[in-house]
């Protein structure tokens, strides 16, 4: 077990694949876990399964964390709820449209709304979990924010989302590093993941399978990666073994370049 010092972490996108994921291993690690997701009957079902499985009641919040109200309002909830140091994973995000429409959409065809939808959900929700997480992880003089990126942010990689998720994903690298170097001193861990494909149910459900089997091909240990993968990896990041790491960005990728 990973020694923690946080009384509490708030996971967004808690509903999702790494979120579920991310939440069981806090649950089994001893951590209290404030799921934070817009889907209230998806929360509902996360919130079942744990108590089933004997993990504990996770504290649920449905909440939109691309509006400002309502991502301040889930912050200062489970900030209240944790009373004492929490830490935050930003993992809220997602693509806008069809798979086949999506991954390596040329820039001349897409609409300046698509573009703005795809940072509200990627980079916005991240910047505002992180806007309203900052004051009381400040006054607790201790905190740790990490926050899913994606191998995508190296806009490099084919198939791996489009100019304007790439985009985003890289501010959301760049937002980590800026915000370690500034809250070093306050005691505050700064901290990101970067995925490649992972295999989430939403990915099997709506990704054709000659897709992932491409993927699989070109990436060194011959397949993509699990929930688990990059829940393990986040949940190090949280914990108090990585103290000394801040403003890192941890590719979990299989070795994709």
């Amino acid at each position: 077990m990973l020694e923690n010092r946080l009384a509490a972490v708030l996971v967004t996108g808690a509903a999702g694949g790494i979120g579920r994921e991310l939440v069981r291993q806090l649950a089994d690690a001893g951590t209290r876990v404030v799921a934070i997701d817009r889907s209230a009957r998806r929360l509902d079902a996360l919130a079942r399964e744990m108590v089933e499985a004997g993990a504990g009641n996770p504290r649920t919040i449905v909440a939109d964390v691309t509006n400002e109200a309502a991502a301040a309002a889930a912050v200062a909830e489970g900030a209240q709820w944790a009373g004492g140091p929490f830490g935050l994973a930003n993992i809220a995000g997602g693509i806008v449209g069809s798979p086949d429409e999506f991954y390596d959409k040329p820039l001349e065809a897409m609409a300046v709304e698509e573009w703005e939808e795809i940072f509200r959900l990627n980079t916005l929700s991240a910047m505002l979990m992180c806007k309203a997480a900052i004051p009381p992880m400040r006054d607790h003089a201790y905190g740790k924010i990490v926050s899913v990126a994606s191998m995508a942010y190296h806009g490099t990689i084919s198939g791996m989302g489009n100019v304007a998720y790439d985009s985003a994903k890289a501010a959301v690298v760049a937002m980590t590093r800026s915000l370690a170097r500034s809250l070093g001193p306050s005691g505050i861990r700064i901290n990101g993941v970067a995925p490649g494909l992972t295999a989430t149910a939403g990915l099997q459900r709506f990704v054709k399978p000659e897709f992932i089997d491409a993927h699989a091909r070109r990436t060194p240990v011959g397949h993509i990666g699990a929930p688990e993968d990059v829940a393990s990896a986040m949940r190090f990041l949280l914990a108090s073994a990585s103290d000394h790491v801040t403003g890192e960005i941890i590719e979990v990728a299989g070795g994709l370049r």
